[in-house]
C-alpha cells in the first residue's frame, strides 16, 4: 500500500450516521446521526451536504455535520437525488409499482413523474454530460433519456452475478464504470455492455467482501470503491469499508473502521482537491463543479410525456 490520505464524508447506511474522515487532520473528524437510512448525498455548495431522506432531502454543513434546512415532499421511497443545474432536485423513488424518478422544485413540489415500471430496487441515479441518465437497479442499471417525445431506455447493462446493482457513470470516453452489488466488483463496459476490466480487492485474512455499494472516479483515473458490511449487527461482515484500484486495478489505498464507529457504506464523496462553494457532480465521470448542456437545459428539462410514461 501506498502512503495515499484521504479526506471524505460517508453515509452510514447501518448506524443512520454520516461520517466526515479527514486521515491528515483527524481532529477534524465528525459523526452525526440522522434520520433513517441514508443512501445518497451530493457536495451543494455554499460549505453543504445534499443528503437523501426517505421523503426529501436535508442540507448539512459540511465543516460539522449540522443541520442547515429539511425540504420535505409529501412523497415516501426516495432512494436518491441529484441536484439539477439551474435549481431543484430529481429523485429517484422505490414505489410499489416500481422505480419512479420524480422531478421536485427548490420547495419539494412535484414538477414530473417519469415511471419506469419494468425495474425494482433503484440504487443511484446520475446524469451524463449528454444529457441522459442512468440509474441502478435489482438486476443491472440502464441509460435512460427522459427528453424528446417519449421517454425511453437507451442501453441496459449488466455482469454475471449482478444483484441489487449499485451505480452507473458515464466517463468522459464514453465508457461506463458499474458497481455490481453482490457481484463484489467495479466493472468498465463500452456502450454496448463489453466488459473491458473488473476491479476487485483480495481482502486481508479474516476479511471479507460483501457488497460492492458507490463509488468515486478520480482525476487520476483511480476508483475508489465501497464495500458495504450488512443491514445490521447480525448481518453483518467484517472487512475493508474503502478501497482504491489504480487503473492497472492495483489496489493502492484502503480504509477501515470497527464495526461500531462506521457499520456500512452506501454513498461517500472524497473530497480531496474540490472546492465546497461550489455544487458537484460526477456528470463527466469525476466528481467536478456542476455542467449543463445543450441546447437550453430548460427547454429539455419536463418535457409532455406521453401518459402511459407519467405518473401524476
Amino acid at each position: 500500500m501506498s502512503d495515499i490520505k484521504h479526506r471524505f464524508v460517508a453515509l452510514d447506511y447501518m448506524h443512520g450516521r454520516l461520517h466526515h474522515i479527514d486521515e491528515n487532520n483527524p481532529a477534524a473528524n465528525w459523526s452525526v446521526p440522522s434520520d433513517g437510512m441514508l443512501q445518497d448525498l451530493q457536495l451543494a455548495g455554499a460549505g453543504r451536504l445534499i443528503v437523501s431522506l426517505d421523503d426529501g432531502w436535508s442540507f448539512r454543513r459540511l465543516a460539522d455535520g449540522g443541520e442547515m434546512g429539511r425540504v420535505k415532499t409529501g412523497v415516501t421511497g426516495i432512494a436518491t437525488l441529484c441536484l439539477l443545474p439551474e435549481g431543484g432536485v430529481l429523485a429517484g423513488l422505490n414505489t410499489p409499482a416500481g422505480i419512479e424518478l420524480v422531478a421536485f422544485d427548490d420547495h419539494g413540489k412535484t414538477v414530473r413523474t417519469y415511471g419506469f415500471h419494468d425495474f425494482k430496487d433503484l440504487r443511484q441515479l446520475r446524469r451524463s454530460s449528454a444529457g441522459s441518465w442512468l440509474f441502478a437497479h435489482h438486476d443491472g442499471a440502464v441509460e435512460v433519456e427522459l427528453t424528446g417525445a417519449q421517454p425511453r431506455v437507451l442501453r441496459s447493462f449488466t455482469v454475471p452475478g449482478a444483484q441489487y446493482a449499485y451505480q452507473l457513470v458515464r466517463k468522459a470516453d464514453g465508457h461506463y464504470l458499474f458497481s455490481g452489488g453482490y457481484a463484489k466488483g467495479n466493472f468498465e463496459l463500452t456502450a454496448d455492455g463489453r466488459c473491458l476490466r473488473a476491479f476487485a480487492v483480495t481482502q486481508p485474512p479474516g476479511l471479507e467482501s460483501y457488497y460492492y455499494s458507490g463509488f468515486q472516479l478520480l482525476a487520476n483515473g483511480h476508483v475508489v470503491q465501497a464495500n458495504w458490511n450488512g443491514h445490521n449487527d447480525s448481518d453483518y461482515r467484517h472487512g475493508l469499508k474503502l478501497f482504491e484500484f489504480d487503473p492497472q486495478g492495483n489496489t493502492v489505498w484502503s480504509w477501515i473502521a470497527p464495526k461500531e464507529q462506521v457499520g456500512a457504506i452506501t454513498a461517500f464523496i472524497i473530497l480531496d482537491g474540490l472546492d465546497p462553494a461550489l455544487p458537484h457532480d460526477d456528470t463527466s465521470g469525476i466528481m467536478e463543479p456542476m455542467l449543463t448542456w445543450e441546447p437550453p437545459f430548460e427547454e429539455r428539462r419536463f418535457p409532455n410525456p406521453p401518459s402511459n410514461l407519467f405518473v401524476s
